[in-house]
C-alpha cells in the first residue's frame, strides 16, 4: 500500500504544482493519475454526493455569472477524489474543500481564479490522515 499511496502522491503534488504554476494541467498526467486511483484503490463504501453538489454549483455559477466555476480537470478530480471519501466522512471532504478554497483564495487573491487541483488533493490528504487517526470507516 505504501508503493501505491507514493505514486497517487507523487502525480497529485505534480498536477498541483502545474495548476498553480500555468493554471492548467497536463491531460496525460491528468489521465495516469485517475488510472492510478482506479486501478489501486477498492472503491467500497462510495459516495458520489460531493460530486454532484460541485456539479450544481457549477452549473448555479454559470448560469448566473456566465462563467465557468470549475475547470474540467477540477471536475474529474472531484468524481474521482469523492470516489476514495467513505460515506461517513464527505460532509467533512466539503467542509475542508472550503477551508482550503478560502485560504488560496487568499493567497492567490489578485488572480481572477485559484487553483483548484491543490484544494481537492489537500482536503483529500487531510480526510485520509484524519481516517488513519481516528480508525474511520
Amino acid at each position: 500500500m505504501f508503493f501505491e499511496t507514493l505514486i497517487i502522491t507523487i502525480l497529485g503534488t505534480a498536477l498541483s504544482y502545474q495548476d498553480i504554476s500555468q493554471r492548467k494541467v497536463n491531460t496525460y498526467i491528468l489521465s495516469i493519475y485517475v488510472l492510478a486511483i482506479i486501478v489501486f484503490y477498492r472503491f467500497e463504501n462510495i459516495c458520489i454526493l460531493p460530486s454532484i453538489i460541485f456539479l450544481a454549483i457549477g452549473i448555479v455559477y454559470y448560469v448566473v455569472k456566465k462563467k465557468q466555476a470549475f475547470g474540467f480537470a477540477d471536475y474529474i478530480l472531484i468524481l474521482v477524489h469523492s470516489l476514495l471519501i467513505k460515506n461517513s466522512m464527505w460532509e467533512l471532504f466539503i467542509i475542508c474543500i472550503g477551508i482550503y478554497g478560502i485560504i488560496f483564495g487568499v493567497i492567490f487573491r489578485k488572480y481572477q481564479n485559484i487553483p483548484f487541483i491543490p484544494v481537492i488533493f489537500l482536503a483529500t490528504i487531510t480526510i485520509n490522515f484524519i481516517k488513519h487517526i481516528f480508525t474511520w470507516n
